[in-house]
């Protein structure tokens, strides 16, 4: 049988755990602030023209292009203050730019999930500067553009908010840093559980002690088996605006770790090929 007190205390301990959480979720919930977040996913229609495929030439408006892609980029107000079309500094707008070496072609407002924003694209000197009167909690708009680019990498989201700073990309966390991250709060767990198991039972017992430590190992793998869901969840969870404006973010797929999975997640390289 195990230990009543060692079995009280153990369930007191993942209680008081669980009440930081909860606590920790709520205060933020009734957090407002504005967050405006990005995201974008690339589909490159033709790359590497004249290298991969030799005696072909495309045109665009009588000028010779290497790479002809096709980006559409989700913006959105992940917070819940409204940011204003006052709230975006004059000389840092909101913008969709080229990196070095290519360049966009043409831009347009694709969809927004609430018209009464009234967004606005204006499309010069080759960048396209994002434009609106206000933007709720989970409100935002899809841009599609077309560039010279082979991936998402190939152009970039700028731009600041008062009070809310740099336009941010959505979050994601690749599995070996969920996994990771999972263990690291695993083994505090078991730490925690066992410390107070131990203090509980006393050590002179064996028995006891080992019953601490199974019950203390069991809670711990549950923890590691379910919290890499939980992680992913929470970051899905970030980008669901993303995907009601139909932009499934590629970055996740860019920057894959390698395989086999060593942990090891690829740096950001706006010339990289569109497979890798």
């Amino acid at each position: 049988m195990i230990d009543s007190n060692l079995l009280v205390g153990i369930v007191g301990l993942i209680i008081a755990i669980l009440s930081l959480y909860f606590t920790y979720y709520f205060f933020n919930k009734g957090i407002r602030e504005k967050k405006p977040f990005y995201t974008i996913m690339t589909q490159g229609i033709i790359t590497n023209i004249g290298t991969d495929i030799q005696n072909l030439k495309v045109l665009y408006e009588d000028k010779e292009i290497k790479n002809f892609s096709e980006s559409r980029i989700a913006f959105w107000n992940g917070g819940k203050e409204t940011i204003l079309h006052s709230d975006v500094p004059n000389n840092d707008k909101i913008k969709i730019k080229p990196e070095e070496g290519y360049q966009i072609l043409s831009a347009k407002l694709l969809f927004s999930i609430n018209e009464s924003n009234n967004y606005r694209i204006y499309f010069n000197d080759g960048e396209v500067e994002i434009d609106f009167d206000h933007i709720d909690y989970q409100e935002g708009c899809s841009i599609q553009i077309f560039h010279t680019g082979k991936t998402s990498w190939s152009v970039k989201v700028t731009g600041s908010i008062v009070g809310a700073g740099k336009v941010e990309h959505a979050k994601h966390i690749p599995f070996p840093k969920r996994r990771r991250k999972a263990f690291w709060i695993s083994l505090l767990i078991f730490l925690l559980c066992s410390i107070s198991g131990l203090l509980i039972v006393g050590i002179k017992d064996i028995k006891s002690v080992q019953k601490a430590l199974a019950i203390s190992a069991g809670i711990s793998f549950l923890a590691y088996t379910f919290l890499p869901l939980i992680i992913t969840y929470r970051y899905t969870k970030t980008k669901k605006t993303s995907f009601i404006l139909g932009v499934q973010d590629d970055d996740e797929i860019l920057k894959a770790p390698d395989f086999p999975p060593t942990g090891f997640i690829r740096e950001r390289n706006k010339d990289a090929d569109p497979t890798w």
